[in-house]
């Protein structure tokens, strides 16, 4: 009778009971999958409490607490710690070429390859924009005759009309003279950008209302006298000007330019409307004979409107973008102190002028979204977890920290010779704010300007606490949100700049701290620029992890990265614009995941353990679970060998050869707490950290392999004769098994075992003698050389 051959191979591993220790799958010249030993890891040993949270070349970035340091990959050496703490625990962390960013609960750092922290985001010293008076610019009027001798009533019209146009003639003269001198006699909104050499925004300033020390001009009426009654006298307009002057502080940062932007003037004046000109009654011992008043004059900022000039003001700063333009640029302006004058050019008709804000007032506002706001510059953040992919970084589980308030000195309306220091908060209710503090050799503000900005909506006041000339000088000012919700906003009466007040030699600023939590959001920005967030999505859930992976090859699909969101209530698919700012979200998964190694990229899509499964995420975007042992807890992918190591909730890890089928080996050198993605797989148990690309033979390695087959297709049982295993190692110490078991048999029942020790230079053949047997059970195991190599098994039934 012909004998029946029955292969038992690698392919069989993970099925029902039988599986493989420290058995590696790789294939060989011709495709067949063959076994070989999986070496031990090379181990980092840490101090105790200590965790690796990044690689940088050949070293571990480590942190405890907010103690951080580095030490070798795989070295016996005790780490490096720095002297110097992080602000906060870590977090997260970011790998850049020649330094890490870690995120604390504080805020980011950036670490060198020694664990030495250094600034990752600078704080902009304070350019002081100052309204400098200027002389004084006059026109004249000259007389006129009016139709009729006016005891009392109203002026007819073209009297009226010819006294007001007397008034704007003399006005638009007066503002083309203060152009071509290059002053200005009204105010305006101004503030200025810093920039990269590469043209990106490093720094906006908040706006600042510029303005003469006596405030806006000509906004009140103006008194003209007639003996008569009929002919009215000549006068003269008298304005004040100012001009722009810039102080420049010295400082070590790297700015190449600073770009100085202004609203158009603020005129009392609009020949669209009509102007006023009101008869005084006649007896009135000193009493002028009228009082004439320019069109649009309630447009302007002074005193005789003062809650339309307030509401004006507001509105042009929530449309600040559109209004302002750029008067100036300094190259390098902090390379050395400096006070300098540039040449400002403005609108010689004031019609022009008033026209232009007219019409960025009658548009809506955008309003902005809160955590857009509270994520972009100059408030900072921290997060809980990071990825990257195709030019964008990916931010997790948001902490918004609001900026710590702008540099006094940015809202100085004068300045004067001689130091200062200064003491200032923002409160956001009760003594929940931010503070700064901050000194000074020189330019004291000794007067402040009359529009101060905090860059967020909700905060509702603010203190400021400056001393200077051996004294204390303190405002408590109310801050009002504007339209847009990106800036709360004092405005001080009368727009004028004003001197805080002397108050005690100590004053108590207390301020608790305040961060916002977004567990939910992921910010997007540049891989160039990390901290640039170009815009923000919500998960619904909190988010645990973040995985980044290549865009599609589709022609809507460039320009766009990728990324899975690990949330504790699903995976989702998230797709950003960074160009336009637009984003996508889907759900892969309505499970989710609650630990940050629960997700990792995989070489055909990302790969996360949800409920205890291993789940594949195809390219159709579609999930599919290719192990549903329930029992793991954490995954990593190591693209070099095309592995998943997955660990168990009880600590030992499983590695699969690949993704598409559940073929893997249990790889029992170490037992881990956590697995890390750190450009390779790391297992990380309590004191060591070990490299799993860094594997060592210390001569032998433990490796077991446990293979069953069904002797016949028809759960019939058959015969067997013999059995070929084609092995061999330099050296082997250990036992084949061979076990056999029946249709209702409770265990397997033993039919041969041989101990093997020495070389196996070739197959091992064993002659079967047993009843007949549903199933064969194969298993080696033992310690066995780096050469150890296992092919397959074949079965001869009789």
């Amino acid at each position: 009778m012909k004998q029946i051959e029955i292969y038992m191979n690698a392919a069989l591993i993970g099925s029902g009971a039988v599986d493989a220790e420290n058995l590696r799958p790789v294939k060989d010249k011709t495709g067949t999958t063959l076994l070989r030993p999986a070496g031990k890891p090379g181990t980092t040993a840490l101090p105790d409490g200590w965790r690796p949270v990044a690689r940088l070349g050949d070293r571990l970035i480590v942190s405890s607490g907010r103690r951080i340091g580095s030490i070798a990959v795989n070295s016996g050496e005790e780490p490096t710690i720095s002297p110097v703490p992080l602000p906060g625990e870590v977090r997260c962390a970011l790998t850049r070429d020649e330094h890490v960013i870690i995120m604390t609960s504080a805020g980011p750092v950036s670490i060198r390859a020694d664990g030495t922290p250094v600034a990752a985001t600078h704080d902009y010293p304070a350019i002081s924009l100052l309204p400098v008076p200027d002389a004084d610019i006059s026109a004249t009027v000259a007389g006129r005759e009016l139709s009729r001798a006016y005891t009392g009533g109203l002026l007819e019209k073209k009297d009226r009309e010819a006294l007001v146009g007397d008034l704007a003639y003399a006005y638009r003269h007066i503002c083309s003279e203060a152009a071509a001198s290059g002053v200005m006699v009204q105010p305006a909104l101004a503030r200025y950008k810093l920039t990269d050499s590469g043209g990106n925004i490093l720094f906006e300033s908040p706006p600042v209302l510029l303005t003469h020390a006596e405030g806006a001009q000509c906004t009140d009426t103006v008194a003209l006298s007639s003996a008569d009654r009929k002919n009215v006298d000549g006068y003269t307009v008298s304005v004040r000007s100012w001009h722009l002057e810039l102080v420049l502080p010295a400082a070590d940062v790297d700015v190449a330019r600073a770009e100085i932007f202004m609203t158009p003037l603020f005129h009392p004046f609009d020949s669209g409307g009509e102007g006023t000109a009101t008869l005084m009654r006649a007896g009135q011992t000193g009493a002028p004979f009228c009082r004439v008043g320019l069109p649009g004059r309630e447009n302007g900022l002074g005193d005789t409107y003062r809650d339309r000039s307030r509401r004006i003001v507001m509105q042009a700063i929530a449309r600040i973008e559109t209004l302002e333009e750029r008067v100036a640029v300094i190259q390098n302006p902090f390379a050395r102190s400096a006070r300098i004058k540039p040449d400002i050019s403005v609108d010689t008709d004031p019609m022009a002028a008033s026209a232009r804000i007219r019409k960025a007032l009658a548009k809506s506002v955008s309003v902005a979204g809160r955590s857009d706001v509270m994520l972009a510059a100059p408030h900072s953040f921290s997060a809980g977890c990071v990825a990257e992919a195709s030019g964008a970084v990916a931010w997790g589980n948001i902490r918004a920290l609001p900026y710590a308030g702008y540099p006094l000195g940015i809202f100085a309306a004068e300045t004067a010779d001689g130091a200062w220091s200064s003491h200032s908060a923002v409160y956001f209710g009760g003594t929940s704010g931010v503070e700064r503090q901050e000194s000074r050799p020189t330019d004291a503000p000794v007067k402040l300007g009359p529009v101060i900005c905090y860059p967020l909506a909700g905060a509702s006041s603010m203190t400021l606490v400056c001393y200077f000339g051996n004294q204390n000088h303190c405002a408590h000012l109310d801050l009002t949100t504007d339209a847009s919700g990106r800036y709360a906003v004092y405005i001080a009466p009368g727009l004028r700049p004003f001197t805080p007040e002397v108050c005690a030699p100590t004053v108590d600023v207390t301020v608790t701290g305040h961060s916002e939590e977004l567990p939910d959001s992921v910010a997007f920005a540049p891989s160039s620029r990390p901290f640039d967030i170009r815009s923000v999505i919500s998960a619904g859930s909190g988010v645990v992890a973040l995985c980044g992976h290549p865009a599609g090859c589709q022609a809507w699909d460039f320009g766009r990265s990728h990324f899975t969101l690990s949330c504790r209530g699903g995976i989702f698919r998230a797709g950003v614009n960074l160009n336009s700012g637009s984003t996508g979200l889907r759900t892969i998964y309505s499970r989710g995941t609650v630990r940050g190694d629960a997700v990792t990229p995989g070489d055909d899509g990302d790969i996360f353990v949800a409920d205890g499964n291993i789940c594949h995420i195809l390219r159709n975007g579609r999930a599919e679970v290719f192990n549903d042992d329930l029992g793991y807890v954490a995954a990593a992918y190591d693209s070099a060998r095309g592995e998943l190591w997955a660990l168990r909730r009880s600590g030992g890890i499983d590695v699969y050869a690949g993704t598409k089928k559940p073929v893997y080996f249990r790889y029992t050198h170490v037992e881990a707490e956590e697995l890390k993605m750190l450009g390779k797989v790391f297992a990380v148990n309590g004191k060591e950290v070990y490299d799993t690309s860094a594997e060592i033979f210390d001569g032998s390695c433990r490796v077991r392999l446990h293979l069953r087959c069904d002797t016949r297709p028809d759960y019939l049982m058959a015969a067997v004769g013999r059995l070929h295993v084609a092995l061999q190692a330099s050296s082997f110490a250990g036992k084949i098994s061979v076990e056999g078991s029946g249709i209702n048999s409770a265990r397997p029942w033993p039919i041969r075992r041989a101990a093997v020790s020495g070389t196996m230079a070739g197959p091992v053949s064993m002659a079967l003698t047993c009843r007949p047997a549903r199933a064969i059970d194969l298993i080696i195991e033992g310690d066995a050389s780096e050469d150890f190599v296992f092919a397959n098994a074949c079965l001869k039934l009789e």
